[in-house]
Parts: C-alpha cells; sequence; structure tokens
C-alpha cells in the first residue's frame, strides 16, 4: 500500500494550516482515502483516513474480539472481522477499558458499547454512534439502566463490567447483568448470581438499548461463576448489595430496562471516547505556545456532512513525533474539516490498522492489547 507523505516546515497549530490532498489507496477502493502528514521539525507524524460518507457499501462496526472479556489487538480484531460482513478496510482502537487492575474483567470496556444493534455496555459516557443510515453523531448519554424487582421496587444495575466489590479500571455497580457476549461464565466467585430466561420468548435476547424485557428466574446460585449460555443471562449480586438485593425463586419475574438520557434504540453502532473537542464547529481554545498541554499518542475520529475521518497522532518518540495535546487536537480536526470530533483512548492504546497492516508507530512498541475498537467495512457486491 502507498503512502501519500505530506512534509509541512511550519507548526500547524501555531500557523496557517495548508493539507494537500491525498491519493487514494488502490487496496482501499472507492471512497476512501489516506495520507500521512509529517511535520520532521516539531515533531509530529500524523495518520489521515478519509471516508466519503456518500459511498453506499460503506459502513461503520467496532469489535470487542472473540467476547468482551479479555483484551486484543486492533489487526487481530479487524482481521477477525466475519467474512460474512464484509471486508475490513481500516480500524483504529475505541475507548478506555480495565487494562490493569483487575484481570478478572481485562478486556471490559468503560463506556457505551453498540455493535449491529446489541447493547453490551452503557454507563454514562461520550460515545461516537452510528444508525442504520450511517449518519454519525455524538452523544452524552447517561445511561438510567433497572431492574425491577417482582413487588415493583426497583434497582440500577450494570452491564458487562466488574460489580463494586472490585477496584477496577472501568467503575463497577453493585448489581450487574452479563450477557453471552461477555465470556462463558462470569467469572466472580463467592456471590449470589440469578441465572435469567426468557418470561415472553418472542421479545429476548439480544438486549437493545431503550427498551424493556421480561426475564424469568431459572436457578440461584451461591457459588459464582456461573455459566453464560447463549439464551441465558446471569445477574450477579455484589456482596455490598447482598442484604437491598431481593430473595428470589425459580420461576419469579422481573423487568430489564435499558433506558439512557436520550433515546437510543436508532444506534447501531456505538463506542465510548472522552473528551469531544469539536462540538458543531465551535472553535477551539486557541494553545499557549509556551503550555500546550500534555501531548501524546491520540486516536480522534470527527466528521463533517461529508466525510468522516479516522486519526492516529503518533507520540512519545522523540525522532518521529512528540504527540498532541487536547486543544492541539481539536485545531487540527477543525483544519481538517471536522465539524465534529472526539478524542479515543491514547498513549500506548492508540493504533491505526489499513488494508492489513499497521501504519502507525504504537508507542509501546507494537500494537497493544485492547478492549474494542471501531472499523471501516465495505459491504460485498451483490449481483443485480
Amino acid at each position: 500500500m502507498k503512502k501519500n507523505v505530506i512534509v509541512l516546515f511550519s507548526l500547524m497549530l501555531f500557523g496557517a494550516v495548508s493539507l494537500a490532498a491525498g491519493k487514494e489507496a488502490g487496496t482501499l477502493g472507492a471512497g476512501v482515502s489516506y495520507r500521512q502528514i509529517v511535520d520532521k521539525d516539531a515533531p509530529l507524524s500524523i495518520h489521515v483516513l478519509g471516508i466519503d460518507r456518500s459511498q453506499p457499501d460503506l459502513y461503520f462496526t467496532a469489535s470487542v474480539g472473540k467476547m468482551i472479556k479479555g483484551k486484543d489487538t486492533v489487526p487481530r480484531m479487524a482481521e477477525g472481522m466475519p467474512k460474512e460482513k464484509g471486508q475490513a478496510l481500516a480500524a483504529v482502537n475505541g475507548g478506555y477499558f480495565e487494562f490493569t487492575k483487575e484481570p478478572a474483567f481485562f478486556g471490559a470496556v468503560s463506556g457505551i458499547s453498540i455493535i449491529e444493534g446489541e447493547l453490551l455496555g452503557g454507563p454514562r459516557s461520550t460515545s461516537l454512534c452510528f444508525t442504520a443510515d450511517g449518519s454519525p453523531s455524538i452523544r452524552r448519554a447517561r445511561s438510567d439502566f433497572k431492574i425491577t424487582w417482582p413487588d415493583g421496587s426497583t434497582a440500577p444495575f450494570g452491564l458487562n463490567r466488574p460489580t463494586a466489590d472490585y477496584n477496577s479500571n472501568v467503575r463497577g455497580t453493585p448489581l450487574v447483568i452479563f450477557t453471552p457476549a461477555y465470556a462463558p461464565s462470569t467469572g466472580v466467585t463467592n456471590v449470589r448470581e440469578i441465572v435469567l430466561g426468557p418470561a415472553d420468548p418472542d421479545s429476548w435476547l439480544p438486549i437493545r438499548a431503550s427498551r424493556e424485557m421480561r426475564a424469568k428466574v431459572l436457578e440461584v446460585r451461591r457459588e459464582g461463576d456461573a455459566p453464560i449460555t447463549p439464551d441465558t443471562l446471569v445477574l450477579t449480586v455484589s456482596r455490598k448489595a447482598e442484604d437491598s438485593t431481593p430473595a428470589l425463586a425459580p420461576g419469579d419475574v422481573i423487568t430489564i430496562g435499558t433506558a439512557f438520557s436520550e433515546d437510543m434504540s436508532d444506534v447501531v453502532t456505538a463506542i465510548s471516547g472522552e473528551p469531544q473537542i469539536l462540538n458543531r464547529g465551535e472553535d477551539p481554545a486557541t494553545p499557549d505556545p509556551a503550555k500546550p498541554g500534555a501531548r501524546a499518542p491520540r486516536t480522534l475520529v470527527g466528521y463533517n456532512d461529508k466525510k468522516v475521518f479516522f486519526v492516529v497522532v503518533d507520540g512519545r518518540q522523540e525522532k518521529l513525533s512528540r504527540g498532541m495535546s487536547f486543544s492541539e487536537a481539536a485545531v487540527f480536526m477543525r483544519e481538517l474539516g471536522c465539524d465534529e470530533a472526539i478524542n479515543m483512548d491514547g498513549g500506548g492504546s492508540s493504533t491505526f490498522w489499513l488494508a492489513g497492516e499497521v501504519v502507525n508507530s504504537p508507542s509501546d512498541g507494537a500494537p497493544r492489547a485492547i478492549g474494542d475498537c471501531l472499523v471501516l467495512m465495505r459491504r460485498h457486491a451483490t449481483a443485480d
């Protein structure tokens, strides 16, 4: 794959920005173009993928690897996309995840996660969302997930994340529901766990955002690590919530609600990030050259009414690239033409996979195993 390398002789953030058009990489096909921007003086190395929103065979999805539990690299997740879904063209790392503190939950994502309409995670977070027609949006949705017990009382819950008994990179909740996408079993020991099946067979899995579903208690376990089958959910009661959680018995019916602070039922793909660095084209604060803020490798996604952009800024490499601060990244994305932009996980997680190869220089020296990634796909051509 050929790279179009642009050399900038003045620091783009403190002067006029000039971005030459990049040549389309032949292996990517129509509607997709890649370029690398290099400023040897700064130094900076920036990778930019422009994606034409009007190209009908392109779409965006996400991956958590084989299952939510367990970390994997962007290349392995992208190359593992099911062939029937089309051709994976490009992928960048996603949001924050359980990375170092709790091995039992390695890979669990910290924010909203929706893949092909299935809700996989959903606490409060800023998220990049795509609807079925490919329209992007950046939403600040707060989850209001609730379980309604048989007596009508309610309690909040988390989805596919640590319980409150653990000191995790990902904020735990007293009650957690684990879905079949999480792992073969919960991995949580010495707690009460309630295995759930459908109360209404026509309205069951997968769990979707901004919906309600009724579940019937199949089994109550006391030893933990309950198996999760393709047709069951497991409600795990943390030790901190044991006294406040009612006793349940097989046959009892509860209601699971996945409301958000705004309707998310139209979202087919969502991946979390933080912070939003551009909002409605609003000018970011002009960075002070003497106080640019913390610079690091960055993964950024932005868009306007014609294009979506994947951007990875290399960093923490003295001779190659210093990285960017949030304010510098905002300036860059605005000059690129974005009206809206969001920051994904950065640092050693920043990885850009393109047509079978990693095109950036990860600061760890190799792609880091992470929680999720955003993938650009091309649908297979259909016969007329």
